[in-house]
């Protein structure tokens, strides 16, 4: 399993770049303000905020100890 984690999935660039790694049949997790709604995980982090965006690094190291793409 390839596990691509995609900052900003919920609209734009992000959004486009996450389907089309779904497409590449890479489990896709979201990280973002507000769940995208067609990832395979969301991590909930508005990464302009240091404080959640620790919390959203600390959850996704938890959940996926090893990532093999970052957008």
């Amino acid at each position: 399993m390839k596990i691509a984690v995609v900052t900003g999935a919920s609209s734009g660039l992000g959004k486009a770049i996450a389907a089309e790694l779904q497409k590449r049949e890479y489990t896709v997790v979201a990280v973002c303000r507000r769940d995208p709604g067609f990832c395979n995980d969301f991590v909930a982090a508005d990464l302009s905020d240091t404080t959640s965006r620790d919390a959203g690094i600390a959850e996704l190291k938890k959940r996926y100890p090893k990532i093999d793409v970052l957008v």
